[in-house]
């Protein structure tokens, strides 16, 4: 969008002055304005927190002068119509619960009980969701993962007809794989892999496409996401696409703001009132008029600066980037270590030749795609797999560090002679220093470097870092590097070194193979028995029951089993535990002894009850009885060892099933 065509935050501009005016409010909410609040000290002291305009900004449908969020009329509207331009879509709704909600609008209006809807196994737990709200039946599609168990792209051949026809039949659901309402792909994923959106346009295999870009509202603003973005002005489908970004993740808006964009098909439109319908039954009728106000506030901004801030951010990131990989190439050369950053080592510049990543020049780095293009034959990035019109895009605002350990191509951790640092140990320790990273993996973890990022930030994190390694090479007391832990958990942390504490940690992520374990339950999924929505009316019924992990081999999964983050099932509802391979079952169990083994590291999984058994923490995932008449054992063997029953304590109950013991 040219300069010239910016516009004023309509909606904003007239709250502002609405709340202003201080009116007499005899309408929801109840504080009033906030009056209601200075009747105690308490209130008081949560007004004086907040602010008095949070407040008076906090309105009721009441006040018709502001237009209509479910009516998408009135100032809400034109705000609502700025935005799809400014992002390059042909509507867009605001939605205020996230892009969790706006997953489920899309699939709601897209799909109904058993259409066939082609999903990404590397989806957000929403889309899991959806799919028990619809009932339709999933052809489940997996990406390609490196050894560390960072996730790539969907192959473009996994989604031929032949293939699609292939994995219905396989699955067992009777999913028609020649009507395919939806396909829905994740864009860019956690770890920042970007599809080449361009190509996915041009297949017809869906009467509806859907883009989750919740981490990508930015991609519209830089030429290094040219594209790799569903919105992208070069290419239109013949079907419509939706597209669902998370604002507040990389832009200005407040948590929980959202937008759906859509985008007609230059052959096929979307259906009339089905996305005016699920849209109104997933958005309440009490809206937080802020969050509204922080949605147009963004496509204010980003109409205005978007180009500008971009490049500002994507420069910055690049520079981060650079004076990681220097700080790296340099340990190296000494032979000492230092953190890296999972990137390319060696550039491509615009002439043919190769340099040192750390000596790109920053503009070429900040501007242009080339130098961040996953292909298949590259090594770096450790996809294998991949055809050759297989191209990807690393997202150079999701910098994934690196600890000692960390590869890529074999394994991480892997290596006759190493030193493993454990992430999580990092990640402890940065928070100590008031750093908190996005996402831990075993021997990497995630920043991302959003809009409001700069560059004291930036010296905040490199601070920290070069402290970490100052304590581990002198295996510093853990009581001075992270002394929260050793405070909560003495009698395991007390005097033990910093070094010490990462080795014995190390040692135990080798001995129980949880990267090779990982990729093994990953990489072979389950094949599903029944759809999510019929597995969770089993669960309604009270037709299933919590089974220790180790005891799950040949029994049906009656809901997701969700690491999180980053919120990807590793198990749908509906799936078959086991079937030759207990891979899942072992990396939760692997899971159950780490937390037992390292007190203070809880992971959080949904879709797992934490059980106190004889003082141990214990996994149990909820699963469907066995009189199911699906050919499963009527006591199926353990994945491990069969434990004795005894007495149990329930310490944690996953919200969503919670049953009594």
């Amino acid at each position: 969008m040219k300069k010239s065509d910016s516009f004023k935050a309509v909606f904003f501009d007239a709250l502002k002055n609405y709340a202003s005016k201080n009116n007499s409010a005899w309408h929801t909410p109840g504080h009033s304005g906030g009056a209601f609040f200075l009747r105690s000290n308490a209130g008081r002291e949560f007004l004086d927190f907040v602010g008095e305009n949070v407040c008076k900004a906090d309105l009721s449908v009441s006040v018709e002068e502001l237009g209509s969020l479910l009516g998408h009329s009135g100032l809400i509207g034109a705000a609502e119509k700025n935005a799809a331009k400014v992002f390059g879509a042909d509507r867009t709704f605001f939605v205020l619960d996230g892009t969790s909600a706006v997953n489920q609008i899309i699939f709601g209006a897209c799909a109904g009980r058993d259409d066939t809807v082609v999903v990404d196994r590397n989806c957000h737990k929403s889309v899991y969701h959806a799919l028990i709200s619809t009932g339709a039946r999933p052809i489940y599609i997996s990406p390609v993962r490196n050894a560390a168990g960072l996730i790539g792209p969907i192959r473009k051949a996994d989604l031929s007809a032949e293939r699609l026809a292939g994995a219905a039949a396989d699955g067992g659901l009777c999913a028609d794989a020649a009507r395919v309402r939806l396909m829905t792909l994740t864009n860019s994923n956690y770890d920042g892999v970007c599809s080449k959106t361009s190509d996915f346009l041009k297949l017809n295999v869906a009467a509806n496409l859907h883009f989750d870009e919740a981490w990508f509202a930015h991609a519209k603003f830089s030429p290094v996401y040219s594209g790799f973005f569903a919105l992208d002005d070069s290419a239109r489908a013949d079907c419509p696409v939706f597209v669902s970004q998370s604002t507040h993740k990389m832009l200005a808006a407040f948590s929980q703001g959202s937008m759906l964009h859509i985008k007609e098909g230059a052959k096929r439109r979307t259906v009339a009132g089905a996305i005016d319908e699920t849209y109104a039954m997933h958005t309440s009728t009490s809206p937080q008029y802020n969050i509204i106000a922080s949605l147009d506030i963004t496509g204010a901004i980003m109409s205005e600066r978007g180009e500008a801030l971009a490049e500002e951010t994507v420069s910055a990131a690049v520079r981060l980037r650079r004076e990681i990989a220097r700080r790296a190439e340099a340990a190296r050369a000494a032979g000492d270590w230092y953190f890296d950053a999972w990137q390319p080592r060696v550039v491509e510049t615009p002439d043919g030749s190769e340099i040192p990543f750390c000596e790109a020049d920053e503009k070429y780095l900040a501007g242009d795609s080339r130098p961040w293009l996953i292909r298949p034959h590259d090594k770096w990035h450790g996809f294998s797999g991949l055809g050759e019109s297989d191209i990807a895009l690393l997202d150079p605002l999701k910098i994934t560090i690196t600890t000692e350990g960390f590869d890529a191509r074999c394994g991480a951790g892997s290596g006759a002679k190493r030193r493993g640092i454990p992430a999580k140990v990092v990640a402890r320790f940065l928070v100590s220093r008031g750093v908190v990273c996005e996402k831990t993996d075993l021997y990497s973890f995630l920043m991302l470097h959003s809009f409001g990022i700069g560059e004291v930030q930036h010296a905040r994190l490199l601070d920290a870092l070069d402290e970490f390694k100052k304590l581990y090479d002198a295996d510093a007391p853990l009581e001075d590097a992270i002394p929260e832990l050793v405070r909560d958990y003495p009698s395991v942390y007390s005097n033990v070194g910093l070094r010490e504490h990462c080795d014995k940690m190390d040692f135990f992520i080798q001995k129980a193979h949880t990267a090779e374990t990982m990729n093994r339950a990953f990489g072979n999924p389950p094949r599903p028995k029944m759809t999510p929505a019929d597995a969770f009316k089993r669960v309604v019924d009270g037709k299933s029951e919590y089974v220790p992990v180790r005891e799950t081999l040949g029994r049906i999964s009656a809901a997701a089993v969700i690491p999180y983050p980053p919120g990807v099932p590793l198990i749908f509802g509906g799936e078959l535990w086991g079937e030759g391979d207990c891979a899942i079952a072992e990396y939760l169990s692997a899971w159950e002894d780490f937390e037992n083994e390292f007190k203070g590291y809880e992971t959080e999984i949904m879709g797992v009850e934490r059980r106190f058994v004889n003082g141990r923490i214990s996994f149990a995932v909820l699963s469907c009885g066995l009189n199911l008449n699906l050919g499963i054992p009527p006591f199926p063997p353990a994945c491990g060892r069969k434990k004795k029953r005894t007495s149990i304590e329930v310490r944690f109950l996953c919200p969503l099933f919670i049953r009594t013991i």
